[in-house]
């Protein structure tokens, strides 16, 4: 959703007005930094290559790819409560020998 939501405390807005009383809702958000646990991810590999195209076009539609990182508090100053956030590392690409591959970061919210 980052990159389609402009205004974020409005989105939420929306959704707590639309949410029935004791209703749940779930958002996902997922991070745009990939790394290796082992360091070996270089700066012209092709993750990194899109992971700066990426920023750019965020740049230029004034998106917010750190959202995942402030939502937990957005969504409880919207009025939502019992807010639980869980970050759940996602293995990107093939498995080597025993050792994790390059790793993005996916945040979950379950409200």
């Amino acid at each position: 959703m980052k990159g389609i939501i402009h205004e974020w405390p409005d989105y939420l807005a929306e959704i707590f007005r639309a949410t029935a009383a004791g209703g749940r809702i779930e958002l996902t958000e997922m991070s745009m930094r990939f790394t290796s646990q082992n360091r070996s991810l270089c700066k012209d590999s092709g993750l990194k290559v899109m992971e700066r195209a990426i920023q750019k076009h965020a740049a230029f539609n004034r998106f917010d790819l750190e959202i995942g990182s402030k939502l937990s508090s957005l969504v409880e100053r919207t009025g939502f409560h019992s807010v639980e956030e869980n970050v759940v590392e996602i293995p990107i690409g093939g498995w080597h020998s025993g050792q994790k591959s390059n790793e993005s970061r996916l945040q979950q919210m379950a409200l």
